[in-house]
């Protein structure tokens, strides 16, 4: 009981992945400042929560229809996000995961029924919530990020979002890029639950892959470098089919799967893999990995498949990615091959890259490789008081660049200027650019 003071104990993963730690509350005996937030900010990272999920979404309903109850949920998410010194717990921001606004199907799963009971007011009423939370963020806590878990079911993006607002009011677009197949298709033909492009296969939906759910929402208004594609530390598994586009017969229980019926962490897979039980497939033209047996085809990422998605991400101009979930990839000898896969492809060098969030403002770079200087032009802040702070990926701060009206910044080239970097421009208000850059 953390909340009342009590001591901690360690956790076995053999135990749960899904074991919750409660914030302390005033009298408790737990330092969280050099804790888990401390720790993080003190590598130079950021810190979220991330709010409802799955079968934690049917409260959304009611608390958006309602005005106060609104104005309660922006107070205590301001109150998360505020520094310790003022009684906070300095997040870095909040992430909305409402599964789904106006979604009124019932859902089966492993343990019964699931049903979401959304209403025709669950749009509205969303955009309601998030611009008074943009609108308290900016005024009170500039700079800290108001995120969002986001459907590719184009039928859910319809009925449960304006897109426009949602460019408008979030810092980035968390979307949900998997699940694309799983036991419930009908028809029953094989496919990748997170495949990077679409097979072509026959009884196969064009939609379900991540280069279409991106297209969706970048042609409803969002800004391409607000946007993050998930990777899956999992599979989904079924009966009777050995690679894309054949039928199969129903979902491939997994004796100790903890994902769900049906589906496994990725450590649970290569490990059979490893023990003969699978073999390995691949699909070229999806670029996305399966395995199969006499008994069933599995579905999941390999770190190549992990690899062309990186790339894909990069070549897009989009933000990064988000994982769901990184337990999947803790493998018994402590390895994390997936998420070291993601995070040297998204630090490896190319000649000028820029990710992060987007705004109307632009930011252009020029490198002049004679004099080895770098010139940021910022457009749309012309008279205001502008300041950029440079960090390195482990949050080391390498300068700090103050400008007034021209907003052009030059970071001399007597430095090593060659890496990747974090450019973090403020114009007095608030944080309008949180960008990578990797020069070379």
């Amino acid at each position: 009981n953390w909340n009342g003071g009590g001591t901690p104990v360690a956790i076995r993963r053999s135990v749960s992945p899904w074991s919750g730690v409660a914030m302390p509350g005033k009298t408790a005996n737990f330092d969280v400042e050099k804790g888990l937030i401390g720790r993080t900010h003190a590598a130079g990272k950021q810190f979220f929560i991330s709010i409802g999920g799955w079968t934690g979404s049917v409260p959304f309903i009611k608390m958006v229809a309602s005005s106060s109850a609104r104005t309660r949920f922006v107070k205590d998410c301001m109150s998360l996000m505020r520094p310790f010194a003022q009684g906070g717990y300095d997040l870095d921001g909040i992430d909305l995961d409402w599964e789904y606004p106006g979604d009124t199907h019932s859902y089966q799963n492993q343990n019964g029924t699931v049903t979401h009971c959304g209403t025709a007011q669950d749009k509205q009423n969303f955009m309601a919530l998030l611009k008074e939370l943009r609108d308290s963020i900016d005024i009170y806590l500039p700079g800290k990020l108001l995120t969002a878990a986001l459907p590719c079911d184009s039928d859910k993006v319809v009925t449960g979002y304006d897109v426009t607002l949602l460019n408008t009011y979030l810092d980035e677009l968390n979307l949900m890029t998997y699940d694309f197949f799983g036991e419930w298709n009908n028809p029953p033909v094989c496919d990748h639950h997170t495949g990077l492009f679409s097979s072509g296969n026959p009884g196969i939906d064009t939609k379900w892959n991540i280069a279409a759910a991106c297209s969706l929402y970048v042609k409803l208004g969002v800004d391409p470098s607000k946007i993050n594609i998930g990777l899956a530390f999992y599979g989904r598994a079924v009966s009777g089919g050995k690679k894309p586009g054949d039928r199969f017969t129903g979902g491939y229980s997994w004796a100790d799967g903890v994902q769900g019926e049906y589906a496994a962490n990725y450590f649970q897979i290569a490990y059979e893999m490893s023990q003969g039980k699978w073999s390995r497939g691949w699909d070229e033209k999806a670029k996305s990995v399966f395995a199969y047996n006499n008994n069933g085809y599995i579905s999941f990422d390999d770190t190549l498949s992990i690899q062309y998605k990186c790339q894909y991400v990069k070549d897009a101009g989009f933000n990064g990615a988000i994982v769901w979930d990184m337990w999947g990839d803790w493998m018994a000898d402590g390895s994390t091959p997936l998420l070291d896969k993601a995070s040297k492809e998204f630090s490896t060098p190319v000649n000028v890259f820029v990710a992060g969030r987007a705004t109307k403002q632009e930011l252009k770079i020029d490198y002049n490789s004679n004099s080895g200087n770098i010139l940021f032009t910022v457009k749309g802040l012309n008279g205001k008081k502008v300041a950029m702070d440079i960090f390195d990926l482990g949050g080391k701060h390498l300068a700090s660049l103050m400008q007034n009206g021209n907003c052009q910044f030059t970071l001399s080239g007597n430095r090593r200027l060659s890496g990747s970097y974090i450019a973090v421009l403020k114009d007095g208000k608030k944080i309008v650019s949180n960008r990578v850059l990797v020069l070379n």
